[in-house]
């Protein structure tokens, strides 16, 4: 078996020591710290798109709750459901019927037919 000295058993112990304490550096410290940094640059562009996306989302839950409200307030028409009925009462309820113009029978008012190219 080989002799060592104390000077040289003390001399390998604390090279296993900084060997040990720079492979620690380098194995945990150093990416922790780097990702440390990485997190300092990124998490308020993060935030950023965060409050943009709840504005988003809220945004979003207003429209849908106002399309609901409005689905609901337009029931589909019954089967005796007539159109020109309905628009003449609200033409009269609007008092708008001074601007709309009535057909003139005698300027005869059908268009006329298109004569068929040759």
């Amino acid at each position: 078996m080989i002799q060592v000295t104390p000077r040289e058993r003390l001399l390998s112990i604390g090279l296993i020591i900084v060997l040990g304490a720079w492979g620690l550096y380098a194995l945990a410290v150093r990416p922790a710290c780097d990702r440390i940094h990485t997190l300092q640059r990124i998490l308020p562009e993060k935030q950023a798109q965060l409050r943009q996306l709840q504005a988003q989302s809220a945004q979003y839950a207003m429209l849908r709750s106002e399309l609901a409200r409005q689905q609901t307030e337009v029931a589909p028409p019954g089967p005796d459901f007539q159109l020109l009925p309905f628009l003449e009462t609200l033409v009269e309820q609007h008092k708008r019927t001074s601007s709309i113009p009535s057909p003139s029978f005698s300027k005869g008012w059908m268009p006329s037919a298109r004569k068929a190219r040759p």
